[in-house]
């Protein structure tokens, strides 16, 4: 039964195909062609609930690291061997699956190749701490040696480590070399149902968290020129500020430290330079009908700017305590207001935010717009100097956390493990719910995560959401 697939041609090109047959003798042969792909692992598990024993035979150039590693637990689970026979050819995510067999087969005109695992940033290949993480992990429970774990991660997305039988020893993979048999053509064999194709998951970095833009009040009339001394007087009205603040809906306490938030922005000559710059360079897109929807977007997008670019230049401390209430937010959010902040569409509510920290209390609503505040202050003054990180001092910080992200991944309930790590892998396709799932544990290990690597991953944490 190994050498059924042998007799179909490649098909490295093509999206994962599961094939399947049962001998005489009750045990099946599984077989998995082309690139692996989100929801596949759902598809072998569909397969391997009906047979006890299998062989599972590979053709695939890898794909999404997520459903492979998951692949793998099942195979390794109920106990199935691997095999990659002549002429076929398993790499990349495809040979992490190969390991987990028990035991592995490869035959002598197979390719068995291994690389670290990567995300594509404009066309470049870069490694990724989470996914390497992921990986380690993964290995780690099949109990295989260092000098495997080594063999299997150390090639850099550009390369690939071959593994055979000249260099068996020196891998630390134990593996049967198959002999040369008569190959049987799989003609009758059941083939599985496949999900729509989607594209190739690779591990990617956290989406950015949306804080909620000051309300700035649009501008009563169309003005030739702003100055913070024009908006300064428009912004003075009587109890403008309480007036603001009390349209967010929010308990009469937080409603006052919204209000003493509001007035120590407009009291800030940098800031409001600023935004009478943004003004003026909009022109006559603030006159008309429209002039006040333009005013508040033109707000909205300077701050979500000032706030990002102005984080990196704070403290390491104010830096941790903004992650963790944002964490502490996105785990206390439904999923619909989860959605509103950190997905935010054209319907997003300025407020919401507000409201959600302000779950958290007086305390930690304050001590959230304080540090808003002083993020924008910083930038607009250019005061302190951006804490730069080196790309030696990003990769730790990502390895570090990614760490962090594996355990608390391991706290979850089971049935929601493999759901949150692919949606950590692939953002952009998974469901909102899966992704605030996701979006929690990025943001409790970026908070959690210990020691100088901790804070060199807030810092690149805040880089990658201002990208």
């Amino acid at each position: 039964m190994i050498f059924a697939l042998a007799a179909l041609t490649s098909s490295s090109a093509i999206a994962a195909e599961f094939y399947h047959e049962v001998d005489s003798d009750g045990s099946a042969l599984i077989l998995i062609f082309g690139e692996i792909q989100t929801g596949d692992d759902s598809k072998f598990r569909e397969l391997s609930v009906r047979f006890p024993e299998a062989l599972v035979g590979l053709d695939s150039p890898g794909g999404a690291i997520v459903p492979a590693l998951e692949i793998g637990r099942q195979i390794r689970l109920r106990g199935y061997s691997t095999a990659v026979t002549s002429s076929s050819k398993c790499t990349s995510a495809c040979a992490l699956i190969w390991l987990a067999g028990t035991p592995r087969f490869l035959d002598p005109g197979g390719s068995i190749g291994f690389h670290a695992s990567y995300k594509d940033q404009g066309g470049q290949l870069v490694e990724t701490g989470v996914g390497n993480a992921l990986v380690g992990h993964y290995l780690s429970q099949l109990s295989l040696s260092e000098r495997a774990v080594v063999f299997a991660t150390s090639a850099s997305p550009y390369e690939v480590r071959w593994l055979n039988n000249s260099n068996r020893l020196s891998s630390g993979i134990e593996f049967s070399v198959a002999d040369a048999q008569p190959v049987r053509a799989p003609r009758d064999l059941g083939k599985t149902t496949r999900v729509a194709p989607v594209a190739k998951a690779a591990p990617q970095p956290p989406p950015p968290v949306y804080a909620a833009p000051l309300p700035i009040p649009p501008p009563v009339r169309a003005r030739a020129r702003y100055t913070a001394a024009s908006l300064r007087a428009e912004l003075s009205a009587p109890q403008l500020a309480e007036t603001v603040a009390a349209k967010m809906a929010l308990p009469h306490s937080q409603t006052k430290i919204m209000a003493e938030h509001i007035d120590a922005m407009f009291a800030n000559e940098s800031y409001l330079e600023r935004v009478a710059a943004e003004m003026n360079a909009a022109g006559s897109a603030l006159s008309g009908k429209n002039a006040g929807a333009v005013a508040f977007e033109i707000a909205a997008q300077l701050a979500q700017k000032l706030i990002y670019a102005g984080l990196r230049r704070l403290p390491d401390a104010d830096l941790q305590r903004f992650i963790a209430i944002m964490g502490t937010a996105s785990l206390d959010a439904n999923v619909a207001e989860c959605g509103a902040i950190f997905y935010p569409s054209e319907t997003k509510s300025a407020a919401q935010e507000f409201q959600v920290v302000g779950r958290q209390g007086d305390a930690a609503l304050r001590q959230y717009l304080m540090i808003i505040r002083k993020a924008i202050f910083a930038e607009v003054e250019r005061s302190p100097s951006i804490v730069a990180l080196s790309p030696t001092q990003a990769q730790a910080g990502e390895a570090a956390a990614a760490d962090e992200m594996l355990r608390i991944i391991d706290t979850l309930p089971a049935d929601n493990q493999s759901a949150v790590a692919e949606a950590m892998a692939d953002m952009d396709n998974a469901n909102l719910r899966d992704k605030c799932a996701a979006l929690t544990v990025v943001l409790t290990a970026a908070s959690t995560t210990q020691g100088i690597t901790g804070n060199w991953y807030r810092r690149r944490f805040i880089e990658l959401s201002q990208e």
